[in-house]
C-alpha cells in the first residue's frame, strides 16, 4: 500500500478533490433555467419524439445532446443525472489533463498545473463550471479531444481519431486540430485511422 501510494498520491488526490468540489458545489453550478435549460429540454424533447434540427433548432453539434437523451433514456429526465455525467466528465477531463501534462513536464509540475486547471474550471459557481457547464458540448468535446491528444501521445492513432471524431461530432471546432493529428500519424495504420475516424460520423 505505501510503495502504491508514494506511486500515485497525486492522481488519488486529484480524484478527491474532483470529488469533494463537486459534492460542496452540487446544486450551485449556475441557474438552470436562465443558462443551461436547453441542455436539459432538448434531450428530453428528443426522447418524445423530436427531431433535432429539423423540430428543434440548435447551432451546436448533436453527439452531447445524443449522450444525455441515451442518459436520461435509461436513468430517467432528472436534473441530478446530468450533474453526475457531468462529473464523470469533469473528472475525466482532469485526469487526462494531469496525464498530458506528464509526457512534458515532472509529476509534481503537473501536478500543480492540474490543480491550478481544476481550481478555475470547477471550483467556481459560475455557468462556465466544468461540473455543469453552459454546454455539454464544450465538456463532453473536451474530454474527447484530452483523450485523442492522451492516444496520440502514446502512438496509439485508431483510437486517437476514434475519439478525435467524438470530439468534433461534438464541438466543430475541434475540426482545427486534425492537421496535427495527421501530422503525427503519418501514413502510419492509414485504413485503421480512417475507419476509426469515420465510424462515429
Amino acid at each position: 500500500i505505501k510503495n502504491f501510494l508514494n506511486k500515485y498520491w497525486q492522481v488519488l488526490l486529484i480524484n478527491i478533490l474532483v470529488l469533494v468540489g463537486f459534492i460542496l458545489g452540487y446544486g450551485h453550478f449556475g441557474n438552470i433555467i436562465v443558462d443551461s435549460f436547453r441542455e436539459i429540454y432538448i434531450p428530453s424533447q428528443m426522447l418524445e419524439g423530436q427531431a433535432l434540427y429539423k423540430n428543434i433548432f440548435s447551432i451546436y453539434a448533436p453527439l452531447s445532446y445524443f449522450i444525455n437523451a441515451f442518459l436520461f433514456l435509461i436513468f430517467g429526465v432528472k436534473l441530478k443525472i446530468a450533474y453526475f455525467a457531468g462529473f464523470i466528465a469533469a473528472a475525466t477531463v482532469i485526469n487526462l489533463t494531469y496525464k498530458i501534462a506528464t509526457n512534458f513536464l515532472p509529476k509534481n509540475c503537473a501536478f500543480a498545473l492540474t490543480l491550478f486547471f481544476f481550481s478555475v474550471s470547477a471550483l467556481t459557481p459560475s455557468v462556465f463550471n466544468l461540473y455543469f457547464p453552459y454546454s455539454f458540448g464544450i465538456l463532453y468535446g473536451l474530454a474527447f479531444i484530452l483523450a485523442s491528444i492522451y492516444f496520440a501521445l502514446k502512438k496509439s492513432y485508431p483510437l486517437a481519431y476514434l475519439f478525435y471524431s467524438l470530439a468534433i461530432c461534438t464541438k466543430y471546432e475541434f475540426l482545427l486540430f486534425l492537421p496535427v493529428l495527421i501530422f503525427m500519424s503519418g501514413k502510419k495504420d492509414f485504413w485503421k485511422n480512417l475507419g476509426a475516424f469515420l465510424a462515429p460520423i
